[in-house]
């Protein structure tokens, strides 16, 4: 999760200014990291997952396995809770989309498309535009409300494969490198 929060809308983690290739990472930073990195991740409730990945597939252009994969990732790093983690999931997956750009208006409201709808605590979760407070549809029911088209579509899947890249590179150097703090 850190590792990926720190790259989001960054190439990767060398490009901030307070990190060179030449100097170790800050040893609170090479910790997080470090344990991110290491540390086994938290068993995930597929249900919990397959609602989330439903809204991601019919709004972000890409397959159910991608979609699901995504949302497991997220989900690695909940907390376990009796009630409520669907939307603490959806809740963070929007966050990182908006974090990285990948689609800083997920998902668009239909009536609005200038502004993300937000999810209600309601049981269930509802997608609810914040102008007017129409609710749209519950959590993993996106579909039967949006519609993009297939150029927003493939552009939001294109953005969401090279943020997706970036990750899995930056890791693998972490990786290589053994943890030893040296982005």
């Amino acid at each position: 999760m850190l590792a990926r929060s720190m790259t989001g809308g960054c190439t990767d983690l060398v490009n901030f200014s307070f990190f060179s290739k030449d100097r170790p990472l800050p040893p609170r930073v090479r910790e997080l990291l470090d344990r991110a990195l290491n540390e086994p991740a938290e068993p995930v409730d597929e249900q919990v997952v397959s609602v989330v990945a439903a809204d991601l597939g019919a709004t972000l252009g890409c397959v159910q396995a991608e979609a699901m994969e995504l949302a497991r990732r997220e989900a690695r790093h909940l907390p376990r809770v009796e009630d409520g983690e669907a939307f603490e999931l959806a809740e963070k997956v929007q966050q990182w989309l908006m974090d990285t750009f990948i689609d800083t208006t997920w998902p668009a409201c239909p009536d609005h498309p200038n502004h993300p709808l937000w999810l209600s605590d309601d049981k269930p979760p509802m997608w609810t535009c914040s102008r007017s407070g129409r609710e749209f549809c519950q959590l993993g029911q996106l579909a039967t409300v949006v519609s993009p088209t297939p150029e927003e579509l493939a552009a939001k899947h294109e953005r969401l494969a090279k943020e997706e890249a970036q990750l899995r590179a930056f890791l693998q150097r972490r990786r290589l490198q053994g943890g030893q703090g040296q982005a």
